[in-house]
């Protein structure tokens, strides 16, 4: 403000010093960034930059990563084998009865092989090449499998394998999975005592009250119980899981189906005698030490042309579809005999092994 007048009136001074007044409030209230703009620029450029940077490495990642693990949802092929499976297409749903090919089951199913002599096989085929199945569910009479997910790669470019989430609550399944050249396959069962992880090869699996059995035909299998306990096993290993506790695996997959073998234990408990006579002495069965082990003795005489039997029955009443092959062994002394060869009349063989089952169909064999 200049003053170019020393003879100014009160008045004017008045006006001077408001003018300069406000002069100074508005200079006071300039913002901080005006007082050195370079620094607000570079504060732009590098904010700038550092976002770009940020997006040129998260989109690529997340990109990848979509490519990745996007997996669509697939519907299994379900195909009875033997009698009517009974298909639950929700939990509140009706069961349908499967009686041929069904190619529509989806996530959320439940199967169950209600009748003894019902079997099934469930497929999972690729969306990709309905020729193509990269693993299968053998389904036994008494099995309850449900399907939680069936997954696979949206792209053919991701590496991730095809994922099969089931549930078997009770029963027996044979599980197979892909071992070529395919897309692997990742399995996981859950059973009512903890969780296993299969991978590409074959497994069987029996789950009930008492807990679960896993036998690897080949392949390889995790077991974890409720507890977290874990133990792996390899092909040609059988393990078995409660809630509580995990069995170590074995080097043999065989179990032995006959119940006291050896004798040593009561034979009320586990066999049952019997002797066929007419008109002659009955024979009889006996538990004698001979050779440093318990044995069962069977004596039996009779007369020329009258039949007579004596011997040792047990029932085993177990279901033996799981199994490749099934095997009898025994050790076997002849103290006695005056029969010369086969037939009926007090003429056959001294000593015969008898297996009587039940077929696929449900009839009684021997």
């Amino acid at each position: 403000v200049t003053v170019t007048s020393s003879t100014s009136t009160g008045h004017n001074q008045d006006k001077l010093t408001s003018v300069a007044t406000s002069a100074d409030l508005t200079g006071g209230t300039v913002p901080r960034w005006r007082e050195n703009p370079q620094r607000l620029a570079w504060a732009v450029i590098l904010g700038s930059f550092s976002v770009f940077l940020l997006l040129l490495i998260t989109i690529p990642l997340g990109v990848g990563y979509f490519v990745r693990h996007y997996s669509v949802s697939q519907e299994a092929l379900l195909e009875p084998t033997f009698g009517t499976l009974l298909l639950y297409t929700s939990p509140s749903a009706e069961p349908l009865a499967i009686t041929d090919t069904r190619d529509d089951v989806a996530e959320g199913s439940r199967i169950v092989a209600a009748e003894e002599s019902t079997q099934g096989t469930l497929g999972f085929v690729s969306a990709d090449d309905p020729s193509d199945i990269f693993g299968s569910v053998q389904i036994y009479p008494g099995a309850d499998l449900e399907i939680e997910r069936i997954r696979q790669p949206y792209f053919e470019r991701s590496t991730e394998p095809y994922r099969a989430d089931l549930v078997l609550n009770s029963g027996q399944a044979r599980i197979f999975s892909n071992t070529g050249d395919q897309r692997p396959v990742r399995f996981e069962l859950q059973t009512p005592q903890g969780i296993i992880m299969l991978g590409d090869g074959s497994y069987l699996v029996s789950v009930d009250e008492a807990g679960t059995e896993l036998t690897a035909r080949s392949g390889n299998a995790t077991l974890i119980n409720e507890q977290s306990n874990e133990v792996t096993v390899q092909s040609g290993e059988h393990a078995w899981m409660t809630v509580d506790q995990i069995a170590e695996q074995t080097e043999s997959p065989e179990q032995n189906l006959i119940r006291n073998g050896d004798f040593t234990e009561s034979m009320l408990d586990t066999w049952n005698s019997y002797a066929i006579a007419e008109n002659v002495a009955q024979g009889s069965v006996r538990i004698i030490e001979r050779d440093g082990r318990r044995v069962a003795h069977l004596i039996r005489q009779g007369e020329e042309n009258v039949p007579t039997e004596v011997g040792i029955t047990q029932e085993i009443n177990e279901d033996v579809n799981v199994y490749d092959d099934l095997r009898i062994q025994l050790d076997m002394r002849l103290m006695h005999q005056s029969l010369p060869g086969a037939g009926y009349l007090s003429s056959e063989f001294p000593l015969r092994v008898e297996v009587a089952y039940t077929d696929i169909y449900g009839k009684d064999l021997r």
